[in-house]
């Protein structure tokens, strides 16, 4: 009875579920060990990173269940174990998690020196918090997350599984316009009333290199006239709609996506012109975090920049990251319950067209009750864009989505449409409209769906995706990717 409930006393001291087998114990008493070891304290952090990376994770005592003793974690390297009592207990929780099994991330630190001077012992802690950084900005479950995540997507990769298997494609529902016919007045008659209910939300990540322009895309000139740079032209419009649409008092709100090649000269580019007009309460900016980390292998090895050992390479985590940052500033769930919007849209840093045709958009969405809107441009069959589409499987199973143009033809042809993907004889374009990334969501369901998701957008179809046209390059041109 003393030994049962002693044990008791150390499940409740560590968090194990009182139905928790032996060896599930077993392996957070090793958790503790390993915190010990290196310096750390038996904190409820280290056992869960110790847990998690032992897959233990949500599993019943039966489940975890096992004959084999677990898996002794990798030793800390001494170049590590040498800053450990500089580190916060955070800190030391996550490199332990990273140099045991499964994350096996020691070559991190391997190369470090036992001993370090200032100079060095400061280097290592910069390397330290960068992954910090990355650990804390990655949505579904930090660094741990990321590199499993990997694993698997790498791991289907060779395997060459399709992520597409067993979805079948459809015309998307939604509707063509000709300019200036009855029909386009009748529709945009009808969005032009809900123009002074949008919250607008740019995405302006990028620089302009691939144009020879060597400053932030949305300081570009729209048109050569005047010289109007985008980010003017998109705020004097948004002012224009507040103005004339828009109930006595209320600000249209503007968020601003930057990333850190951006931020600094967007804040710069909206300071010196005064926000080109807009109050600076009706603008927030959020800055994506460092990116995620480069690997170097199939088994998810975390790269180093060759040219600086304490530095991780990074590449950015693309524009999904718009929603997880929407849901952790809290834009959305504000824009809705305190500013009253009805509609969010999502535009890009050079596409000032697009907002031509936004009160045509709304109409549409007003008037088939949709949840999310495409603005899309007619394309030709198998011209190289991603087209929308509606994916069906089984009875219960829809979406409509982007499918890159490698995709799509193939599925076609495989789902009982022997030529693939064709032009339309009637209108000589492609049933798939061509996607611009250029987005409407009704702002009730999108601020439901974050609260839901907290903004995590999976990486499934984006990783696939890249899988794939790697694949078609290979195929169709014989490229080594």
């Amino acid at each position: 009875a003393t030994a049962a409930a002693a044990a008791a006393v150390r499940n409740e001291q560590l968090k194990i579920p009182a139905n928790a087998g032996e060896s599930t114990r077993n392996v957070v008493e090793r958790g503790v060990e390993v915190s010990k070891s290196i310096g750390g304290t038996e904190t409820a952090s280290a056992v869960e990173k110790f847990v998690t990376a032992s897959g233990m994770v949500g599993k019943s005592s039966e489940a975890v269940a096992i004959s084999q003793p677990p898996a002794a974690a990798s030793p800390i390297p001494p170049g590590l174990a040498d800053v450990m009592p500089s580190l916060t207990p955070s800190q030391r929780d996550l490199v332990t998690a990273l140099c045991s099994p499964p994350a096996n991330q020691s070559h991190l630190f391997s190369s470090w020196p036992a001993s370090s001077t200032n100079g060095d012992k400061a280097a290592k802690i910069s390397l330290i918090e960068q992954l910090e950084s990355m650990d804390q900005s990655y949505p579904t479950g930090g660094l741990l997350g990321y590199i499993s995540n990997a694993r698997a997507l790498l791991e289907k990769s060779r395997k060459g599984e399709n992520p597409l298997e067993g979805w079948t494609p459809q015309v998307p529902r939604g509707e063509a316009f000709e300019v200036g016919t009855d029909r386009w007045a009748t529709v945009e008659k009808k969005g032009l009333k809900y123009l002074g209910k949008c919250g607008f939300v740019l995405v302006a990540g990028g620089l302009g290199e691939r144009l020879g322009y060597g400053d932030i895309k949305i300081g570009l000139p729209t048109e050569l006239a005047t010289g109007t740079c985008y980010i003017q032209y998109y705020i004097e419009t948004i002012l224009a709609y507040q103005s004339r649409y828009a109930e006595p008092g209320t600000k249209l709100p503007l968020c601003i996506m930057t990333s850190g090649d951006t931020n600094a000269k967007t804040v710069a580019l909206l300071k010196a012109n005064n926000n080109f007009g807009m109050d600076p309460d009706q603008i927030t900016i959020v800055q994506q975090g460092q990116g995620v980390p480069a690997l170097s292998d199939n088994d998810a090895t975390i790269a180093l920049d060759p040219d600086d050992q304490h530095r991780v390479l990074a590449k950015p985590h693309g524009h999904g990251d718009i929603h997880a940052l929407l849901h952790s500033y809290g834009v959305a769930k504000r824009w809705l319950s305190e500013l009253n919007m009805q509609y969010v849209v999502f535009f890009q840093d050079t596409n000032g067209l697009a907002f031509h045709c936004l009160p045509l958009a709304i109409g549409v969405s007003d008037e088939l009750g949709l949840t999310m809107n495409s603005i899309a441009v007619p394309r030709k069959a198998k011209q190289a864009i991603g087209g929308i589409s509606r994916l069906v499987k089984g009875k219960k199973e829809e979406r409509t989505i982007n499918v890159e143009y490698n995709q799509l033809d193939p599925l076609l042809r495989a789902t009982g449409h022997p030529d693939g993907d064709v032009n339309d004889p009637k209108t000589g374009f492609s049933p798939f409209p061509g996607n611009i990334n250029q987005l409407l969501f009704n702002l009730d369901p999108y601020v439901a769906a974050l609260e839901r998701t907290k903004g995590a957008m999976p990486e499934l179809s984006i990783q696939s995706t890249q899988m794939l046209r790697r694949q078609y390059l290979r195929n169709q041109r014989g490229w080594n990717a």
